[in-house]
């Protein structure tokens, strides 16, 4: 049976109840997979540059530290 997509989930996982607890969690899951890309139009062929889920982790902690 399909839900309904208009409702609203309370947590979509156990573990999860903070938007950092979800990002943890795909952190841990996916560290290499691409997360945030940023438009690069001067590279032909990859228009985007990536940086994965660990990289964005490790910025966003050196951020939380004032490093």
């Amino acid at each position: 049976m399909i839900e309904d997509p208009n409702k609203l989930t309370e947590r979509p996982f156990d573990d999860v109840h903070t938007l950092l607890d979800a990002f943890k969690r795909s952190v841990r899951s996916s560290p290499n997979s691409e997360f945030l890309g940023t438009r690069n139009s001067k590279v032909e062929g990859r228009p985007y540059e990536w940086k994965t889920w660990r990289e964005v982790d490790e910025i966003s902690t050196a951020l939380s530290l004032g490093k």
